[in-house]
């Protein structure tokens, strides 16, 4: 088969058309991947203060992060032990996030926790390391897990 000048062209163009649909489907469906709520659950330490003692205290600190476009209400959180049991802060007075919070799409808030305290629920009050892992309930998504995380007593 032989191409002229004109075959030529029209190969050229249907390979940039096919390109270009190949391109825009690859757009259309990470956007859609990203259109309704997303949550990711992250843990990490701050320093609190211990209202008893009226001195620092460690505290876990869970960010949820919500990296899609529509809101979502958030209507529980806590740790989930090693042996799937869970802890839950019941402490209506704690700051700053009061449930249920509806969070928007792009936003993020954060639960505290005393570290002292999940180390006891993980460990039983004995000496051992434990894995636990925090997690937050919506009414779209049940449960979303961080990742494990590693607590010595």
């Amino acid at each position: 088969m032989r191409l002229d000048g004109f075959s030529t062209v029209t190969l050229t163009i249907a390979i940039i058309g096919l390109c270009i649909a190949l391109g825009t489907l690859v757009w259309q469906w990470r956007s859609w991947l990203y259109e309704g709520p997303k949550l990711k659950v992250a843990v990490g330490q701050a320093f609190g203060l211990d209202a008893v003692r009226e001195m620092p205290a460690m505290d876990l600190l869970v960010t949820v992060q919500n990296v899609g476009r529509s809101p979502v209400q958030l209507t529980g959180w806590g740790f989930e032990m090693p042996d799937k049991t869970t802890l839950v802060d019941l402490d209506a007075t704690r700051p700053p996030t009061s449930l249920p919070f509806t969070l928007n799409g792009g936003h993020e808030t954060y639960f505290v926790m005393e570290l002292a305290t999940v180390i006891d629920a993980a460990t039983g009050g004995g000496g051992s390391e434990s894995k636990v892992r925090a997690y937050v309930t919506s009414t779209i998504h049940g449960r979303v897990y961080s990742k494990k995380l590693k607590l010595k007593a």
